[in-house]
């Protein structure tokens, strides 16, 4: 997943699934129930089903990450690493 500069996503759930998030580049500002984490490119974190998070990008630069949802017994994982079209 791309996260434009200043780019966030308010705080949500997931209730039948994990998400594992592990940032590729820039960092993430991550809000995981209790927890304020900033996580750098190579760091990673768990939510939890149903655990209320949110994260954004606080920078003035690109934020990569890749996320893997855990689906009960399977799991389904979310790629994007492309980069917005330069103007």
């Amino acid at each position: 997943v791309t996260a434009e500069p200043r780019n966030d996503i308010h705080v949500h759930t997931h209730p039948d699934e994990e998400e594992h998030i592990i940032v590729l580049e820039g960092s993430i500002h991550l809000t995981n129930g209790d927890q304020n984490l900033v996580l750098s490119a190579g760091n990673s974190a768990t939510v939890k089903r149903g655990e209320p998070h949110a994260w954004c990008n606080l920078s003035d630069n690109i934020a990569r990450d890749t996320k893997t949802r855990h689906l009960g017994s399977s799991v389904q994982r979310t790629t994007a690493i492309c980069q917005p079209p330069l103007n």
